[in-house]
């Protein structure tokens, strides 16, 4: 009942009003298989079935001292000079029964209802002190910062073989019969002279213009033709690859694009 006073939060009064019902159960037990009288047991079982919703409510805590308690009908079974007294072993008095045998049994109770007990408070202070402790061990570790990763430079790549610049020739609208021209440049990136070759087209109307000889880290003119009297009329759009005559691994590719009307 002191811890009921005492409680921080009313689940815990709760819960310790709880067992004193339970105790007070226990006790009503004792004293039937000690053979007392029926109006105790009736009085003891009234007192420990009392429910929640018809529990006076209890002083706050550091407002009422503890004798306001006495009285209250938790406390009807357990308050002093409220249960009949128990005869000393070997002298029992008149109107009582003598345990005899039962009295290990009786101690075996007590101490097994004392355990149950102790064993509910402790898992009820536990998980009291869990809760508190909760909230700052979260806040803990969102403060905890995550490792910073270095970002990773990619290292340079060489330069290719062989360049095409622009990589697409527009040729626009080429009217039917009619040729045009365009320029590209090749760049040769190798240490060798190297021999070029350009693939031919698919619509075989695309012609080209150009020395096959690029010397090591120097560039070639390519003149691209297109005529409009071989080229079908309709959209243009081909890709086309320059290479080394030698080394075919050494390439390039370049698009061209048009329309002929």
């Amino acid at each position: 009942m002191h811890l009921v006073a005492d409680a921080p939060t009313e689940h815990l009064a709760t819960e310790y009003q709880r067992l004193v019902r339970d105790i007070d159960a226990a006790m009503a037990k004792i004293d039937e298989l000690e053979g007392r009288g029926s109006a105790a047991i009736a009085g003891a079982a009234a007192a420990a079935t009392v429910s929640e919703d018809h529990v006076p409510p209890l002083p706050a805590r550091g407002t009422a001292p503890v004798s306001r308690l006495q009285g209250h009908p938790l406390r009807s079974e357990t308050e002093p000079a409220n249960r009949p007294l128990i005869p000393s072993p070997g002298a029992p008095q008149e109107g009582m029964v003598d345990p005899g045998p039962s009295s290990g049994s009786r101690m075996t109770l007590i101490a097994a209802a004392a355990i149950i007990v102790l064993a509910l408070i402790g898992w009820l202070i536990w998980r009291a002190s869990s809760e508190r402790g909760t909230r700052p061990a979260a806040s803990t570790a969102l403060t905890e910062s995550a490792p910073v990763t270095a970002p990773v430079t990619p290292a340079p790549q060489p330069p290719a073989s062989l360049l095409v610049a622009p990589a697409l020739v527009d040729f626009g609208t080429i009217s039917k019969g009619t040729r045009a021209a365009r320029q590209l440049e090749i760049t040769n990136n190798t240490a060798d002279t190297i021999t070029i070759q350009v693939s031919r087209s698919q619509c075989r109307c695309l012609f080209y213009e150009y020395s096959d000889k690029v010397a090591p880290k120097k560039k070639e003119t390519v003149t691209v033709s297109v005529d409009g009297a071989r080229a079908k009329a309709g959209p243009l759009d081909e890709t086309l690859t320059i290479s080394a005559k030698k080394n075919p691994s050494v390439s390039t590719t370049f698009q061209v694009s048009g329309a002929v009307k």
